[in-house]
């Protein structure tokens, strides 16, 4: 999805990995991780990267504001 610009539903994606995986891996074999491996964390904030690229990219064109907003307001709930 990277390839086609499709940052968001990455982001989206990854973040639904991260609530439903980021709880369940062991660190070792007596402990258990509190938070996401940090590669769910790292390709979320990665694709929110992308989306803010693309906002800002067509910002400076026709792009559509109303689109843009919707797209900036849910990267910002994803990274709450």
């Amino acid at each position: 999805s990277y390839q086609t610009g499709q940052f968001l539903s990455a982001a989206e994606a990854f973040h639904l990995l991260e609530i439903k995986f980021g709880n369940n891996i062991d660190l070792d074999d007596d402990e258990e991780s509190t938070s996401a491996p940090p590669t769910y964390w790292e390709a979320k904030r990665g694709a929110c990267i992308g989306v803010f690229q693309q906002v800002i990219a067509s910002s400076f064109g026709a792009g559509n504001t109303e689109e843009n907003q919707m797209a900036l307001n849910t990267i910002l709930d994803i990274l709450s």
